[in-house]
């Protein structure tokens, strides 16, 4: 089966599309290291407030 030649839009569509997922897959991680960090601080005050 041949494949047809892509347009210039389609590709353009396609890269947005790829733009959009990578940034909600970076936005994805900035949280869940946001959310370790949260955990960590909140712990660290724990044993702060003990001593």
């Amino acid at each position: 089966m041949a494949e047809r030649p892509v347009t210039k839009k389609e590709l353009d569509e396609s890269l947005a599309q790829l733009a959009d997922r990578l940034q909600e897959m970076v936005r994805d991680a900035q949280t869940e290291i946001l959310r370790g960090f949260e955990a960590y601080a909140r712990a660290h005050e724990i044993r702060m407030r003990k001593l």
